[in-house]
């Protein structure tokens, strides 16, 4: 029996679960619903993919990306045929948490019943605080005695209380008469990255200017600052930086090559020629792979030889 149910195309397909999500899903959508522009949500510990689907099926202008240890959510996502979930096959620890915070930023993170099952909670809970401007917490309640990681319950109860604000209590799976316990923390509206990608070190890249994000639901802004002047304000585009996605098990789309392409023509037909043609330089962003150029680097006056060859090769 799954743990969660199973959404495709528009519905849940009644397959047997232990955990029923609509009424769950609520105040999650309400959360959504206040943003008019595109948006980002982070799903950590996705399992079946039934929360990032929907979101993805009902907010078509957000960008969800969904992580789960799981192969199946690949092959979910490919029923669901959504061109706007990015799924990363991976089980990630407190610490690749935080280094993902430290290069990227979403505007919702949804970390469901999974905080109770890692023995490294607390680092854990302060990475996904960074990672989200705003985030749902789910985990045991009191009395729910047969949930995995008892030991655990309490503080991370006590640390999402003093955190956030309960938004809603639905039955335990495991524990007859207990109660699983959403909270709601609204954690920043601005934050500043320290990396471009998860491996921007190890290949070299230079140190980034400071790089300040401000998420509100009606606008977002990219403010870079640089030790030398000539600081700006660029569009913000929400979603996953191709190239840790790469890093992470991406699993879903299974097109990002396609997507590269496209832009690369789109650019072409504008006369306008990428400097580093390179996978670190897009964004998964809805259906699109967003070129981008944080280094501030002037474009080319003509395209670089086999430099979209190259890009898609590293892929």
């Amino acid at each position: 029996m799954r743990y969660q149910e199973t959404w495709i195309r528009g519905r849940a397909t009644g397959e047997a679960h232990q955990r029923e999500c609509a009424s769950r899903y609520e105040p999650i959508r309400e959360a959504l619903s206040r943003y008019t522009r595109h948006f980002s949500v982070f799903d950590f510990g996705a399992n079946m993919g039934y929360f990032a689907f929907r979101i993805a099926e009902e907010f078509p202008h957000a960008t969800v990306v969904a992580v789960d240890g799981h192969t199946e959510l690949a092959d979910l996502a490919r029923e669901n045929g959504l061109p706007n979930v990015v799924v990363l096959n991976r089980r990630m620890n407190a610490g690749d948490l935080a280094q993902l915070a430290s290069c990227e930023a979403f505007d919702v993170v949804l970390a469901l019943n999974v905080l109770h099952h890692m023995p490294d909670w607390e680092p854990a809970l302060e990475a996904l605080r960074s990672l989200g401007s705003v985030a749902f917490i789910e985990t045991p309640g009191p009395g729910d005695s047969k949930a995995t990681g008892l030991v655990r319950h309490k503080g991370i109860r006590e640390a999402v209380e003093k955190a956030g604000v309960e938004v809603l209590r639905t039955a335990a799976h495991k524990t007859a008469g207990a109660e699983r316990v959403m909270y709601r923390l609204d954690n920043w509206r601005g934050r500043s990255l320290s990396s471009q990608t998860l491996d921007a070190a190890e290949r070299g890249a230079p140190a980034m200017s400071r790089v300040t994000l401000g998420l509100d639901p009606d606008g977002a802004v990219i403010e870079i600052r640089r030790q030398k002047g000539d600081d700006e304000t660029r569009e913000f585009h929400p979603g996953i930086n191709l190239w840790t996605a790469h890093l992470s098990g991406l699993a879903w789309p299974v097109d990002v090559k396609a997507r590269i392409t496209a832009e690369v023509e789109r650019l072409d037909a504008e006369g306008r020629w990428h400097d580093d043609l390179r996978p670190w330089n897009f964004i998964l962003s809805g259906d699109r792979a967003v070129a981008i150029d944080t280094a501030n680097k002037a474009w080319r006056t003509e395209p670089e030889p086999g430099g979209l060859a190259k890009c898609l090769a590293m892929l």
